[in-house]
């Protein structure tokens, strides 16, 4: 398993490009999708990076507010699979064009959030 701080916002990861116009991450989605790859890189399953077709679960955790209940303040579901997955390739899989299967779900609260993440090969 591998376990990675809480993604961001896809609004916040993709931003306008001066000059050409065109959509690409912004300063801080890269520096999240280097500090990701980092430590993903660190925990990554045995035998990756996988070549052939892989199956990927993204559970994401919210923060646990100061009253131990978990935040409503969360990144939504399908917000967190772009910049999750762009982070491992290279590290988990070699693209992620190789994702046959992928499941995201909500998962317990945890201090300061996060998520867990499974890749394995089909």
């Amino acid at each position: 398993m591998i376990h990675l701080p809480a993604p961001l916002s896809i609004n916040r990861y993709w931003t306008i490009q001066r000059g050409t116009g065109g959509i690409g991450p912004s300063a801080e989605g890269r520096k999240w999708k280097e500090q990701a790859k980092v430590l993903a890189s660190r925990q990554a399953p045995p035998g990756a990076p996988f070549v052939g077709a892989v199956m990927v679960e993204i559970v994401l955790h919210p923060p646990v507010r100061k009253d131990g209940l978990a935040s409503s303040v969360r990144v939504d579901l399908d917000n967190a699979a772009k910049c999750t997955l762009d982070a491992l390739e290279g590290v988990a899989y070699a693209n992620d064009r190789q994702i046959e299967v992928l499941t995201i779900r909500l998962g317990e609260a945890r201090p300061g959030g996060g998520m867990t993440i499974g890749v394995a090969p089909i």
